[in-house]
């Protein structure tokens, strides 16, 4: 008993006059056995193949950028916390540093009223160090640190 046929869909397609002279071409120098329909499915296979070569080429390509994109990502989080900790520590410099100016400017003005002399004109830098200071205390972090270090000097 003969085996039965794996080719159980029919396709019919039309052709230009110069796909098919290409394709005759072609079987001319195959072997007789070798029938035109033999002929467009291995064309068509070869076909498949290679399309099946790209869609792996770009799903390749789709996760090599994915991979990208997490690294970078991953990159960005580490720098970001980087930049949190460097404006905290310039928070607390800043703090410091306005509070070694708000002491002096205190003991500045304690001498000069134990001593019963007039208070000293502040200078501009004093006064803008000073405004700056009040500045960062109005804003949400530096508030709470500076009444603290400005509530020290007032015990």
């Amino acid at each position: 008993m003969p085996t039965p046929s794996k080719k159980t869909v029919r396709a019919q397609l039309w052709l230009t006059p110069e796909l098919n002279l290409r394709l005759e071409q072609l079987l001319a120098t195959r072997d007789r056995a070798y029938t035109r329909a033999d002929l467009i499915r291995d064309a068509l296979r070869h076909y498949l193949d290679q399309e099946a070569e790209v869609l792996g080429s770009k799903a390749h390509q789709v996760k090599t950028f994915q991979k990208q994109t997490d690294a970078l990502q991953n990159l960005l989080k580490v720098m970001e916390q980087r930049l949190l900790a460097l404006q905290q520590a310039h928070l607390q410099l800043s703090l410091l540093v306005f509070s070694i100016l708000v002491g002096h400017v205190r003991g500045v003005e304690q001498v000069a009223t134990q001593s019963g002399q007039p208070l000293p004109q502040k200078s501009v830098a004093t006064q803008t160090l000073l405004e700056h200071a009040l500045r960062l205390a109005q804003s949400g972090e530096g508030r709470s640190m500076l009444e603290q270090i400005l509530g020290q000097g007032d015990e």
